[in-house]
């Protein structure tokens, strides 16, 4: 058995998957000791934002303390991406990076967390090249900012492209060509392009002379053929791969490419999307996540606009617009990929639409994965309660189905096959139906049986065998008489679940020797190291007149799987009542901000407590007519503006006035900050200066709507790096009843 297991102790995680600690709580589990002192367990841990799933995990007993540090068997794929021509398939989780090889059939992890991860922790992107060699990352460095890397995946040399830019963790500001030549990426107003290879080999044009133009990511497309196709307010350029270096160092007397048309009106791109079509003849625009306007570019000695093809506002879709996708394969028609939030149930749904002479559904989705694009674009794979299907957009039809695992990740093998992670299993899949596996992602049932640690599928009912020298696992047939039944005792020890005193766990495996000096002690000492209980945080959402942004929130929340308060004015309640009823839905907390959005403390009309006391009663009654449900007896006044009369007008009505922490919030205007001197904030400025301000029952305040002046961006953009940074930081988010 000893000759079977090498145990290697975990090395601390240097690489990119994880960074910045908080807080997520583990539970042990599925304990089978076998004769020979090995010991397998499953440790689960809920993590905001991500899949739970429980890991299996493998160690040998001894008299004082386990010989060695636990070895994890399973590799879930929270994210997945193939690197080096396909050869290598690279799993990414909160225990560290693994890589499978196809030529070897084995799973190495090249980096591990040691012990258990008992903090916070989110797999951020990485966006590989098409044939795999290179790929870049954002590295985070503060909350909202980070690193841009691009590395070489055959030598793992990686290179800072960028000292300084934007995190999300759902785009990077840099698009590689379709031959992987070239990326492109964003610096500071202005998108630029480099080759990898020549950055490695450090011989690259200065920057000046490698300048795309103003604008930002999403100002440029790659088509299929490998053109770049540029927006710039209204005028469209076409700008050859092969003349990018010519026009760099010649763009003063040239231009910044071949003006192929305009567009009637000026792209913004901080508010609307573009894509194009293989060969950069037709283009799909998306305005203020409302409309879709399709184009086609003809010959065009005049310089004139671009031929329309269709107008498609959103009015057929159901619930609130907060993503699209365009898919275009060939000659065929657009499909339009929507996420947003339903009306009917507080939930995610995406639509697919083909867009012809009308938008026509093709399905719809709930909560699935970002859909996937094959690498001659003509088919995606996305998900439908989690079961997995691959839909060709030419054919418009399903090509693939596969209704039996919930599925989590999913990177394309070609064109004709994919991997796909479940909560269960990683197995490569093609067309004609065939699949192998290539290992676990989560623990089943796992249980010892004549030394080899098997695995029962709650889902397939399958069985699967540990095999120890490729660090995978196959199929196997188990006898119907085996005995399944774990055992927590041999001759020299006992093992059993006890209670921790450190409160990111919520049990610990606990060894006892049963011959010799006895002695119990724990499989991981951090359980017995006292920890504080979590500090807490609330983050409100004032809905006062008008609706930007609610879909983010909601989505957002929902993705993280955390509630908030949101306070709810009259005025909005009355121009939107089915949003009223989407949030009263949602799950979250619903309070009161006042029947009207005026502000209180201004002088020119006179408020008593029979005026709060009328005013926060006909809120409820609106509230009540539009959702069917009672708002909680939170109150304040629009604006955070308010008096001593009004709390206690408030008081004696039974509600419980609402202080936030006020110092810097996302409704001072450009105009605003001009005329009264306050500190005007950025999204990103404003998750840092909360990140830094955090205490223990803090009240965070996010807009919900644009206010009456300018602003650059608000905060509900950024809402996923505020939840991050505060769960970072090993807080607690609650909404305001569970604060205190």
């Amino acid at each position: 058995m000893n000759k079977n297991f090498k145990l290697c102790s975990f090395a601390f995680i240097v690489f990119f998957a994880f960074i910045f600690p908080a807080f997520s709580q583990i539970e042990f589990g599925s304990l089978d000791l076998n004769k020979d002192d090995f010991l397998i367990f499953s440790a689960e841990q809920n993590i905001p934002g991500t899949v739970s799933y429980k890991s299996l995990f493998f160690t040998q007993l001894d008299e004082q303390k386990i010989k060695k540090e636990p070895v994890i068997l399973t590799c879930f794929p929270e994210k997945m991406e193939l690197l080096n021509e396909n050869k290598i398939l690279q799993i990414r989780n909160r225990y560290g990076t693994a890589k499978y090889s196809v030529e070897d059939k084995n799973l190495k992890w090249t980096s591990l967390a040691f012990g258990i991860p008992e903090n916070y922790s989110r797999a951020n992107l990485i966006s590989a090249s098409p044939d795999g060699n290179y790929f870049c990352y954002v590295k985070k460095t503060k909350n909202t900012t980070g690193k841009l890397f691009v590395v070489d995946c055959k030598t793992q040399e990686e290179k800072v492209l960028l000292e300084k830019t934007s995190f999300s963790y759902k785009s990077i500001n840099a698009k590689w060509s379709p031959d992987s030549k070239f990326l492109l990426y964003e610096k500071d107003g202005c998108v630029y392009f480099i080759t990898p290879s020549e950055l490695f080999k450090k011989i690259n044009l200065p920057e000046s002379y490698r300048k795309i133009g103003d604008g930002t990511i999403d100002n440029v497309q790659w088509t299929q053929s490998g053109n770049i196709i540029y927006v710039s307010n209204g005028l469209v350029f076409l700008i050859e791969e092969n003349e990018l270096y010519t026009r760099g160092l010649y763009a003063a007397l040239i231009g910044s490419g071949k003006i192929i048309g305009r567009i009637p009106n000026a792209f913004d791109p901080l508010k609307d999307k573009f894509w194009t079509n293989e060969d950069g003849t037709k283009f799909a625009v998306v305005s203020s996540k409302n409309t879709l306007y399709i184009y086609s570019a003809m010959e065009n000695p005049e310089l004139s606009y671009l031929k329309p093809e269709g107008v498609f506002p959103f009015s057929e879709i159901d619930g609130i617009c907060c993503d699209f996708k365009i898919f275009w394969s060939g000659a065929s028609s657009p499909v339009l990929w929507c996420d947003s939030f339903s009306f009917e149930n507080p939930k995610r749904v995406s639509y697919a639409y083909s867009i012809k002479e009308k938008m026509e559904l093709l399905f719809k989705t709930e909560n699935s994965i970002s859909p996937v694009v094959s690498p001659d674009r003509k088919k995606i794979a996305y998900t439908d309660a989690g079961k997995f299907f691959v839909y060709d957009i030419s054919a418009q039809k399903v090509v693939l189905s596969k209704p039996e695992e919930k599925i989590v990740s999913a990177a394309w093998n070609g064109n004709f096959s994919i991997y796909i992670g479940g909560e269960e299993t990683v197995k490569l899949v093609n067309f004609r139906g065939d699949e192998k596996l290539l290992f676990l992602s989560s623990a089943c049932q796992p249980y010892w049986s004549n030394e080899k640690i098997l695995c029962k599928s709650e889902i397939s009912k399958d069985t699967f065998v540990y095999e120890a020298d490729k660090n995978t696992w196959r199929a196997t047939l188990s006898s119907s008489t085996e005995n399944f039944s774990r055992l927590e005792k041999n001759g020299r020890y006992r093992v059993f679940l006890g209670s921790s005193v450190n409160s990111k766990f919520s049990n610990s495996i606990y060894v006892r020797s049963l011959s010799g000096k006895t002695k119990t002690y724990s499989v991981y000492k951090e359980t017995e190291k006292y920890s504080e209980p979590l500090k807490k945080v609330s983050l409100v959402f004032d809905a006062l007149k008008n609706s930007e942004g609610l879909a983010e929130v909601l989505y957002t929340l929902d993705d993280f799987r955390v509630r908030g308060t949101f306070f709810l004015n009259g005025e909005f309640i009355r121009r939107y009542p089915h949003k009223a009823k989407q949030i009263a839905f949602s799950g979250n907390e619903c309070a009161s901000m006042f029947f009207s959005c005026a502000d209180l403390v201004e002088n020119n009309f006179i408020v008593d407590k029979d005026f709060i006391q009328r005013g926060l009663a006909r809120n409820e009654d609106e509230f009540f007519t539009a959702t069917g449900k009672e708002l909680s007896l939170y109150w304040h006044a629009p604006f955070y503006h308010s008096n001593q009369l009004m709390k206690t007008a408030g008081t004696e009505a039974g509600y419980n006035y609402v202080e936030v922490f006020n110092k810097f919030n996302d409704r001072i205007t450009f105009e605003e900050s001009k005329e009264s001197g306050k500190e005007y904030l950025n999204a990103s400025s404003l998750v840092d200066s909360f990140a830094e301000n955090l205490y223990d029952g803090i009240v965070i305040p996010v807009s919900i709507g644009t206010m009456d002046g300018t602003r650059r961006d608000y905060l509900y953009e950024k809402l996923d790096l505020l939840i991050s940074s505060i769960l970072e930081n090993g807080y607690e988010i609650v909404s305001l009843k569970d604060l205190h």
